[in-house]
């Protein structure tokens, strides 16, 4: 059995977001100053499959998407039973193209 499941690995640092002009509002700090909140979050990461409960050599590289999409994707591949599983390895398009036709969600990626 191959079950799949989502790695997040950033983006970790603020800076990202300035580097990539994501919108932002200043709120007061409550300790003096102000803070950003950024009117969109994003993460990236990789999909990892395992074999028969043992990771394999195989993972899929996941772009840069909104923190809701990322959430779905990672809903999906947990799902309410355990997981996804199948039978046979799924490519990384086949996943995503799942995903999206099975939850009604078009996953949004940066630019």
């Amino acid at each position: 059995m191959i079950t799949y499941s989502l790695i997040w690995m950033g983006p970790a640092y603020l800076d990202w977001y300035e580097d990539n002009n994501i919108d932002y509002v200043e709120e007061p700090h409550p300790y003096g100053g102000v803070v950003r909140k950024y009117t969109t979050t994003y993460c990236a990461g990789r999909i990892e499959v395992k074999v028969d409960g043992f990771k394999s050599d195989v993972s899929y590289a996941v772009g840069v998407m909104t923190s809701e999409s990322w959430e779905v994707l990672a809903g999906y591949l947990r799902g309410t039973c355990g997981g996804l599983e199948t039978d046979i390895l799924l490519t990384k398009e086949e996943l995503l193209n799942r995903c999206e036709m099975e939850t009604n969600h078009k996953l949004q990626y940066l630019n």
